[in-house]
Order: structure tokens, then C-alpha cells, then sequence
């Protein structure tokens, strides 16, 4: 299409809509044509990110305690050890694979 020219723009939009769009305006002769698609809620994504990481940290201390206590009743922990903890966080859509690594100290 000879002639035609495109242009795209973007900008937050906060009044009665809640989160950010993003507009691409496409100028084509004889008018112009606006298209408004939704990107992403910061505020669902926030509280979406809270609710996993708030699971994550209740069932693994939860896991982490039975089987602390599993081993010392046992007899495979004295009670005195430092633990050497990791947990690998996945997000494949995005690219996330990190190691996370601390000691947990029983002492």
C-alpha cells in the first residue's frame, strides 16, 4: 500500500479504567483507526505475585519443620545442625530460573 504510513504510541490510561493499555493508532488514508488492547494490571499482577510467593513461604517452612522434626525424632538430626537449603524458582513463560540457596541454623 503505497503511501500509507504507521505509527504506534503508547500511554497509561488510569480514570475509570483500572491497569495500563497500550494504543497503537494505525493512519490510513481516507481515516484513521484506533485499536486499544489490554497489556497487563499492575494491581491483579501485585497481588497475584504476593498470593504465590505467601503459598511458596507457608508450605515450605511447613514441609521444612515436619521434616526437621521427623529427623530428630529419628535420630538422623541431633538438633545442632545447620541445614543447607536451596529452592529453584521456575517461571518458563518469562525466562526465570533462579537458584536460591541460605543455611537454616537449628541452633
Amino acid at each position: 500500500m503505497k503511501g500509507h504510513r504507521y505509527q504506534a504510541a503508547s500511554f497509561r490510561i488510569d480514570a475509570a479504567c483500572r491497569g495500563v493499555f497500550a494504543a497503537v493508532l494505525e493512519y490510513a488514508a481516507p481515516g484513521t483507526r484506533l485499536v486499544i488492547e489490554m497489556i497487563m494490571d499492575e494491581e491483579v499482577f501485585n497481588i497475584q505475585l504476593r498470593k504465590f510467593l505467601k503459598k511458596v513461604g507457608i508450605q515450605s517452612q511447613r514441609e521444612i519443620e515436619q521434616a526437621v522434626r521427623a529427623g530428630i525424632d529419628s535420630g538422623s538430626l541431633s538438633g545442632e545442625e545447620k541445614l543447607n537449603a536451596s529452592v529453584l524458582l521456575r517461571v518458563p513463560e518469562v525466562g526465570v530460573e533462579i537458584t536460591i540457596e541460605d543455611d537454616i541454623a537449628l541452633r
